[in-house]
């Protein structure tokens, strides 16, 4: 007869699963709403969010009343943050939120796959550790950024082990599901939804599988309705916006890829030593060929060892031979790659553990957990409780501060430089609580970047004009007699007078 389980024992797994999501919460969600949003994608990402969500079409997301023809995605990731901003209100939190719990359902489902389908439990936690102390994904363009990426990368992983499972077990329903997230991963990063896909071909090709595969029906079922999914969006925008698919073809496909743009000509290791240079999977990538080798000699672990290296490296060689290359690119590799080392470190610790009986075992296993993710964990929750705009945009980003500072003040215009999508968030925001805000830029960008008033300032007598940018500073003091109403880190807020 086998021995009943002790109470302590029955309840151990979801103590350990609850003190895990404990661990989640802190780099996922603490603060997420401190940092006022970033110059470009977020920003901009907002304002479209919020046109939606007020009345705004749902098929053609629209940046200052335009259409977006710049942001050329399908608009999956602006769904979710217009349906959030319904609920929570025209904020922060509604923006990056859908990108927390993307990131929070990747850990979930790394714990999931190594759980139940390769038995290795712990491996699913180290997983989850490694990718939230890693400084690449908990960042802008990640999991606390309303930006694509972390969904992108969600969806990403969920297709590619669901795409695993059905080799492995051939069992339908994993197909299925797989179609299902190419799906997503289509509605929400056009083109770089598809860029696993190729690898998972050559993954049944090692598998000797790859002709049994395209003997199946059901595959080109399945191939054709997500197919017709991902391009029946393309058509209808199409219809309703003429000129998107060309301005898709020009910003993702051939423009982006064949010749650098935004000034991201970058050599063809960049990704490579990205990672060690900004340290953004530090100290993980050392562990890397810990778990390859042990992955790779436990028979068990092998197809699951190939699996992630096989669909790994062929990303990270994809991206790197495209032209344009942002730093976030490789963020979709990184869970894949954190399996692989949590595999390679449940196999190490696996011989200790087993020594152990009784309470020794956790304990052990706490102070091993400690050792191994206490600093990197450290350093996380320091990014993230007192995260702030860095560098050289820094001065662009402070607007929303400075607001909220002057919120006294009902009616007045912004003078900047140049495109600010941080800006003409906020500027929504206030309006929407019967603020009179409006923005004037000294320099003409591209029609589809901006469309406010541009040029000199020529404000009438009286008018009220915040101004955080030394240029924009500058052109105010020079052309008019000033009153500052209020000053704060740079930032004025002036009343114009004659002209000098």
């Amino acid at each position: 007869m086998a021995q009943q389980r002790t109470a302590p024992d029955k309840y151990r797994p979801w103590l350990g699963l609850a003190l895990f999501l404990l661990l989640c919460y802190f780099p996922l969600f603490l603060h997420l709403d401190t940092l006022s949003l970033r110059l470009w994608d977020e920003s901009r990402r907002g304002v479209s969010a919020i046109e939606m969500a007020q009345g705004g079409s749902w098929l053609t997301p629209t940046f200052e009343g335009s259409p977006d023809m710049y942001g050329t995605k399908p608009p999956l990731l602006i769904w979710l943050q217009a349906l959030f901003m319904k609920i929570l209100g025209y904020n922060e939190l509604a923006v990056r939120l859908p990108s927390a719990l993307a990131g929070l359902a990747t850990v979930l489902l790394l714990l999931w796959f190594s759980r139940r389908h390769l038995q290795q439990p712990l491996a699913g936690y180290f997983a989850g550790l490694i990718l939230l102390t890693s400084k690449g994904y908990i960042n802008y363009h990640g999991a606390i950024s309303g930006d694509y990426d972390a969904l992108l990368t969600l969806w990403l992983t969920a297709y590619s082990i669901c795409f695993y499972l059905f080799l492995e077990r051939q069992s339908w329903r994993y197909l299925y599901l797989a179609a299902l997230f190419i799906l997503l991963a289509g509605w929400t990063k056009g083109v770089a939804g598809l860029f696993f896909i190729p690898a998972l071909g050559l993954y049944a090709l090692w598998r000797g599988r790859l002709l049994w595969l395209l003997k199946q029906p059901r595959l080109y079922a399945c191939m054709a309705a997500t197919a017709i999914g991902i391009l029946a969006y393309y058509w209808l925008r199409e219809q309703a916006n003429p000129g998107y698919i060309a301005a898709v073809l020009e910003n993702e496909v051939g423009g982006r890829y064949l010749r650098a743009q935004e000034g991201m000509a970058r050599p063809f290791w960049f990704y490579f030593r990205v990672v060690n240079q900004y340290e953004r999977f530090y100290p993980w990538q050392y562990f890397l060929p810990l778990g390859f080798a042990l992955g790779w000699w436990k028979k068990s672990l092998r197809p699951a060892t190939g699996f992630i290296m096989t669909i790994s490296l062929f990303f990270l060689l994809l991206i790197s031979v495209g032209k344009t290359k942002h730093e976030w690119y490789y963020l979709p590799a990184l869970p894949l790659l954190a399996l692989l080392i949590g595999l390679g470190m449940e196999q190490a610790l696996r011989p200790l553990l087993e020594k152990m009986e009784g309470w020794k075992r956790p304990v052990l296993l706490a102070l091993l957990a400690l050792a191994l993710f206490g600093a990197p964990y450290a350093e996380i929750i320091d990014k993230v409780y007192a995260f702030e705009h860095e560098g050289w945009n820094s001065e662009q980003t402070v607007y929303r501060d400075f607001m909220r500072r002057v919120e006294g003040h009902k009616a007045y215009t912004i003078l900047h430089p140049s495109y600010n999508g941080h800006i003409a968030f906020y500027k929504k925001v206030y309006n929407l609580k019967g603020y009179d805000i409006r923005q004037h830029l000294l320099h003409a960008p591209e029609a589809r970047v901006q469309l406010a008033p541009s040029g000199p300032p020529e404000f009438p007598a009286g008018t009220v004009v915040m101004a955080c940018e030394e240029e924009a500073r500058q052109a105010l003091e020079g052309k008019f007699e000033i009153e500052l109403l209020e000053e704060w880190r740079g930032c004025w807020l002036v009343r114009v007078g004659e002209r000098r």
